[in-house]
């Protein structure tokens, strides 16, 4: 599937080879006829698709197409091919603002050179391709990218300098791969970044300094790995954290200051360590309770019994009630109430959660 959109002026080419604006009475020119094996038409207005799910080989016809219509195509999206390796025409589409790869077969990796080319680039998606490495340089300067997608492929490493320069990059997913490790400085100046998505790799540690700098950071999901432990500092200062999911991991023990308010998250509101391997919790679930309206805690599906209070917190119920939470403490070992209340200082009222 190709899809256009044509809204950007057409600028032809004299004999010395230098744009010119055409004259106000030349008609843009006609795209050549749809790739063989393909079906082409018009979808929401301006965006032209072409659908080549029954096609065995196309590269060539497809650059020829592209070449046809590259004058004035701004959103561009290659899916449902046999294809093996990107269209060379697309590293020529300087208007190109929206590129989305779709369950193709890019066996040969992405091209070294290409999308570096494309200075109008704000998203790239490469999705369900069969990539299985990033090389550094991919993206080069494209300062105005704002979303990069590399999920559902087969990506096992990542180097350190890939997203170096992407000052605007906002959104960044690299889920469904076989990633295993992170580099600590991935991120660095990445100011801007507001939402990782690492879920579902196979990653085993995360770096105490791997989101530092990610001030705008909003969302962190890191699901569905085989992460052990984190350090105490890990989120520590990201003041616009709203949601992190380290659920379906292998996390046998929580520091008490992780999440507490110590840990100056004042818009954390959603953390997620359903099904892993805790077997007690500290007090920082109902200190973030008190303190942080609508809070929602999952510690569903894990092997707590004991609840400790290394950080010194007392609770009466008597007085300043928690702001409307939801701790979630469903399908653990707990045998009795007795033990959450007294483990946790908890004074004054039969029970302050709904999901035990």
């Amino acid at each position: 599937m190709i899809r256009g959109n044509y809204n950007v002026i057409h600028r032809e080419r004299d004999v010395t080879g230098k744009q010119v604006s055409p004259s106000p009475s030349s008609p843009a020119p006609l795209p050549l006829p749809c790739p063989t094996e393909c079906s082409c038409y018009n979808f929401q207005g301006d965006t032209k698709v072409l659908n080549c799910k029954n096609a065995t080989s196309l590269s060539r016809e497809i650059n020829v197409y592209l070449r046809s219509v590259a004058w004035n195509i701004i959103d561009l999206t290659i899916g449902f091919t046999p294809l093996t390796a990107v269209p060379e025409t697309i590293c020529q589409l300087k208007r190109l603002t929206f590129l989305y790869l779709v369950s193709n077969n890019f066996t040969t990796g992405l091209p070294d050179n290409c999308f570096i080319r494309l200075h109008e680039l704000q998203y790239f998606i490469a999705k369900l391709c069969r990539l299985t490495s990033l090389q550094n340089g991919l993206l080069g300067n494209l300062t105005k990218l704002r979303r990069v997608d590399f999920s559902v492929n087969y990506i096992s490493s990542i180097d350190a300098h890939l997203f170096a320069n992407l000052t605007n990059l906002q959104s960044f997913d690299l889920s469904f791969n076989q990633i295993s490790s992170i580099d600590a400085h991935l991120f660095d100046s990445l100011i801007n970044l507001q939402s990782v998505d690492l879920s579902h790799n196979h990653i085993l540690a995360i770096d105490a300094h791997l989101f530092a700098s990610l001030i705008n950071l909003q969302r962190v999901d890191l699901s569905h790995n085989n992460i052990s432990s984190t350090d105490a500092h890990l989120f520590a200062n990201l003041i616009s954290l709203q949601r992190i999911d380290l659920s379906h991991n292998h996390i046998s023990s929580i520091d008490a200051h992780l999440f507490d308010v110590t840990a100056n998250l004042p818009n954390l509101r959603d953390i997620d360590l359903s099904h892993n391997k805790l077997t007690e919790i500290d007090t920082w679930p109902v200190k973030r309770a008190q303190l942080i309206n609508g809070s929602h805690i999952d510690l569903s599906n894990n092997n707590i019994s004991r609840f400790t209070n290394s950080l010194g917190w007392h609770y009466d119920c008597n007085f300043a009630p928690l702001l409307s939470p939801t701790i979630d403490l469903s399908s653990n070992n707990i045998r009795h109430l007795n033990d959450l209340r007294g483990g946790w200082n908890i004074t004054g009222c039969t029970s302050v959660f709904s999901s035990v």
